[in-house]
């Protein structure tokens, strides 16, 4: 059938006989745990239930510096209507002190507790989606903590109840052992979405996974789904991008009146001054200061939740692309796509005007050597994103870049006309 049961029978302690039933269901990767208690004592027992989550500290194998994931405990409880993780650091500290310090949500009506790493999460249902509750009238405690062999435990007690002399109780949890796929989690508990823990950037990261998520539905391959993904971003941002790119076009055409003024202004106490004229200079040509950066600080935690999204989906686990990409969430075999990422981010390097500063042109030299060997270790789908994101970066500033050019002769006119008018009244004073 669709189900599989497997018993474990305790040996009988004082009357008491435990049964414990493992029932597994055919594609679905929620587990039910129950127990099977029988008094055939001549006295009144009380027991409750203990449900944990026992691992060690280790990180998933693969993770590195640049690719790294929270691992660890987790809780969510309705109580605290909070999505909490405890650091192992926290217990560590704990543990050596003998104290319990960490923050977590310690009484709970339902919810969920246990450990998530990179792509998967195992906890205890308390408040199952479609289900009976555990931890009715808030009977459940909340218990994380380091254990002596250097493993760290997450679980839940139940209240105790009383089992009379020759009675039975059945004590039954589910747990949760899989894939952290949006579409399952949302299934099984309350906000167990959650588990995919994209942390600060949530609130960025989790529409654009359903776009994502909604544009692998058409196309059928979550590569080519990123690269349409990147190409929808990048058009909405198109118009912050090209304010900025104005801006700093701007911000060039007065940099020899920029460079006069500190030469009119060369000694430290003479700062203010120069600040002011700088002021002023920006108000006469009409130029925000701000406004190259600005633009581009908008975009960033948007860019940050792309990141985010893209490693954290398992989704894209084993998910081919085309020709040698096998898996998207595992590096380039061929280092192919890092090396078109160190070529694309030196196009854009060579399209922007040269810092005046010696030392940041030298860096921005070195910087595509140093982001192609970082991303020798991406998951191919992040290192695709962002050779597409500088593709498209690069055909976006070669265009900006037409339209100031254009728009140059037109402006500089005026200012051509005063130039030569000055020999004229120069010639006449003579």
């Amino acid at each position: 059938g669709d189900k599989l049961e497997v018993r474990l029978t305790a040996p009988a302690q004082n009357g008491v006989q435990v049964d414990k039933i493992y029932t597994f269901t055919k594609g679905s990767y929620l587990v039910n745990v129950r127990f099977e208690v029988k008094n055939t004592s001549s006295q009144a027992v009380k027991l409750g239930t203990s449900y944990q989550i026992v691992r060690d500290n280790s990180k998933p194998a693969g993770e590195g510096w640049f690719t790294s994931s929270y691992v660890g405990p987790i809780v969510y409880t309705p109580d605290a209507d909070a999505f909490q993780k405890v650091q192992f650091a926290t217990l560590d500290k704990d543990f050596e002190a003998g104290k319990d310090t960490a923050e977590y949500q310690r009484k709970a009506s339902g919810g969920y507790v246990g450990m998530i790493q990179h792509y998967f999460a195992s906890a205890w249902i308390m408040q199952p989606e479609n289900g009976e509750n555990l931890c009715t009238g808030g009977s459940c405690t909340i218990g994380i903590k380091r254990l002596p062999s250097n493993l760290y435990s997450a679980g839940v007690n139940t209240a105790a109840v009383d089992i009379p002399a020759g009675g039975s109780k059945t004590f039954a949890a589910n747990l949760y052992a899989g894939p952290q796929v949006t579409s399952i989690l949302k299934t099984i508990a309350p906000k167990f979405e959650l588990t995919k823990d994209y942390g600060r950037v949530h609130i960025f990261a989790s529409p654009l996974f359903a776009l994502l998520n909604w544009l692998h539905g058409i196309i059928g391959n979550w590569g080519w789904a990123i690269i349409v993904l990147t190409l929808i971003v990048k058009a909405i941002l198109f118009p912050l991008n090209q304010k900025a790119y104005k801006s700093m076009a701007k911000m060039r055409s007065i940099q020899p009146k920029m460079d006069a003024l500190k030469k009119k202004y060369p000694n430290p106490e003479d700062r203010m001054a120069m600040q002011q004229e700088l002021m002023k200079l920006y108000r006469d040509e009409k130029i925000n200061p701000l406004g190259g950066c600005l633009p581009m600080l908008i975009q960033m935690p948007i860019f940050i939740g792309l990141y985010w999204m893209i490693f954290l989906s398992v989704e894209l686990r084993q998910a081919p692309w085309l020709g040698w990409i096998h898996d998207l969430s595992r590096p380039d075999p061929f280092y192919i796509l890092p090396i078109l990422m160190a070529v694309t981010m030196y196009l854009q390097t060579k399209m922007s005007p040269p810092p005046s500063d010696p030392t940041q042109a030298q860096m921005m030299k070195i910087m595509p050597l140093m982001f192609s060997v970082m991303f020798f270790f991406f998951p191919a789908a992040l290192v695709l994103y962002y050779v597409v994101n500088n593709l498209l970066t690069i055909a976006q500033q070669w265009l900006i870049n037409r339209q100031t050019a254009a728009a140059a002769p037109a402006n500089d006119a005026p200012k051509a006309e005063v130039l030569d008018k000055e020999p004229a009244k120069n010639k006449k004073k003579k």
